[in-house]
């Protein structure tokens, strides 16, 4: 890293990625509110006046409320589990195929097997889902944090 504002603006973009994912990955607790909340904060704070500023007040002010973590969970399940209602899909293959695991994810499979990235053994995400995107998206920023140039990062 060249400068600390790089620095905060790739810790800022972690952290977004990382509370997406935790947003899809299973039902928040309350802990996992309240991380959120610190987090926002923290991001908030680094940077005054960011370009995230007024988002990240009014989810602040949403996180305040007395029953914060149950209202995210009446959501999360709302959204993403109710047997009868109309979910929102995480996977691509739903939307490409009209179906899960279809044939998108079999094409999106033989082209990142032309790359250097792989699945961590014991990773049960499909490639196509929401949450694989947003795990890969944090490895390639936890990446580039940790290198010190462009250069190295190309190696």
């Amino acid at each position: 890293m060249t400068n600390s504002r790089q620095r905060v603006d790739l810790q800022a973009r972690y952290f977004f990625y990382d509370l997406f994912l935790s947003m899809t990955v299973s039902e928040p607790s309350d802990e996992a509110v309240a991380a959120w909340r610190r987090g926002l904060e923290a991001v908030r704070d680094a940077v005054p006046g960011n370009a995230f500023g007024g988002s990240i007040e009014r989810l602040l002010g949403l996180l305040d409320a007395e029953d914060a973590g149950a209202r995210v969970r009446s959501e999360f399940n709302r959204m993403f589990c109710d047997p009868v209602g109309q979910t929102v899909s995480l996977l691509a293959s739903n939307y490409v195929d009209g179906r899960p695991f279809g044939r998108y994810l079999v094409r999106l499979r033989t082209y990142l097997e032309k790359t250097p990235f792989e699945k961590e053994e014991g990773y049960t995400e499909p490639e196509d889902s929401l949450p694989f995107h947003l795990d890969l998206m944090r490895s390639f920023i936890r990446e580039e944090m940790e290198s010190a140039s462009p250069e190295e990062r190309a190696r």
